[in-house]
């Protein structure tokens, strides 16, 4: 019974859209709810998604409309053009800025991977320790940074500490430790 009605809730909103839309130039009613209905049969695409998208503008052909994909056949596409294994490499920071950096994209400096086993500056040097850090930071004049993950997206794990660039310290809430 619950599901019914939230059911019927859906299709009058749907229905409220497709009225507002008409009013602001768009196509009427009835043939916004024909095209949701052949795209959901044919194509499996929402009538959320037909609002979305703006289908219901009347400059649109049918052709363009009925050629977008369904999420199955876009995954499917984002596989075969992508696949999983090569996506990981937007998530390697070290690698992005390389690629993004090659392209011509701009992006912020990069001083550093610090790494114990791994680390190196950009010039090279090894940038392994507390006191590589501190060499670092005594060569370069660095006002902001920002320390992140090698792997990650949508900032998980980054760090951007207060900083003290006369003291050399730095703090993040609850430590404090002298550089170099």
């Amino acid at each position: 019974m619950l599901k019914e009605l939230s059911r019927l809730t859906e299709v009058r909103e749907i229905h409220a859209l497709c009225t507002a839309r008409a009013r602001q130039a768009g196509l009427p009613v009835w043939r916004q709810l024909i095209e949701m209905l052949i795209l959901k049969l044919w194509r499996d695409l929402s009538p959320n998604y037909y609002l979305l998208a703006r289908f219901w503008r009347p400059e649109l052909r049918w052709r363009d409309k009925s050629d977008h994909l369904n999420q199955r056949e876009y995954r499917r596409l984002v596989d075969r053009l992508n696949p999983a294994a090569y996506r990981k490499i937007s998530q390697h920071k070290v690698v992005e800025k390389a690629m993004l950096t090659l392209l011509g994209i701009p992006t912020p400096r990069f001083i550093g991977f610090w790494h114990k086993h791994d680390g190196r500056t950009a010039a090279g040097q090894p940038l392994r320790s507390a006191r590589d850090l501190g060499n670092l930071f005594a060569n370069d004049c660095v006002r902001k940074i920002c320390f992140k993950l090698v792997e990650g997206w949508g900032g998980v794990g980054s760090w951007r500490p207060k900083w003290n660039v006369a003291k050399a310290t730095y703090h993040c809430g609850c430590t404090r430790a002298r550089i170099g």
